[in-house]
């Protein structure tokens, strides 16, 4: 598929494959957000018991009753939507203000890298898997933490590598 859009966003087009390819990515954050909301209608994607103010209950998980059912748990759903909308509304900005479109897949990684990182910790639902699992969550890994730390990492690479090209054009002007 990114092949066809390459060679049609050449020949139909006759624009910037990666300025294409980077607005993609600011969909593909509102994509996410309004996906959670989905999780969080579905009961899916819950998180851990909690005594917080935001905590919610969550009666059925699809048809079945939910393992939690009756007790307060981290809507991790809606903390994910929101910060993928915070996300989006980012991206947006970077995209009007510098239409540069390395920055924007760089910082879509990044951003989501971390953001999927962090919520990992609240995570309670099972079939995520664990890479290092300790009794206090903060010193457990989890396999989506692991491809979150591969995102961020790549995403820095991808910026490294679009500073590096800026300054190397800027040298030889």
């Amino acid at each position: 598929m990114t092949i066809f859009g390459y060679f049609y966003s050449k020949k139909v087009y006759k624009k910037d494959y990666m300025k294409i390819f980077s607005i993609s990515f600011i969909g593909i954050s509102l994509y996410q957000a309004i996906g959670k909301l989905g999780c969080f209608s579905a009961g899916c994607c819950y998180g851990k018991p909690t005594s917080f103010f935001l905590g919610m209950n969550f009666k059925y998980l699809g048809n079945n009753i939910h393992p939690y059912a009756g007790k307060m748990i981290h809507p991790t759903q809606l903390y994910e939507s929101f910060f993928n909308l915070v996300n989006f509304s980012f991206l947006l900005f970077l995209f009007k203000r510098n239409k540069t479109s390395e920055k924007i897949i760089s910082f879509y990684f990044i951003n989501y890298g971390l953001i999927r990182f962090a919520e990992e910790y609240l995570r309670n639902d099972p079939g995520r898997g664990y890479l290092i699992k300790n009794s206090s969550s903060l010193l457990s890994l989890s396999v989506p933490q692991i491809y979150s730390l591969i995102f961020i990492l790549f995403g820095i690479s991808l910026c490294n590598n679009f500073f590096t090209i800026k300054k190397n054009k800027e040298k030889n002007i």
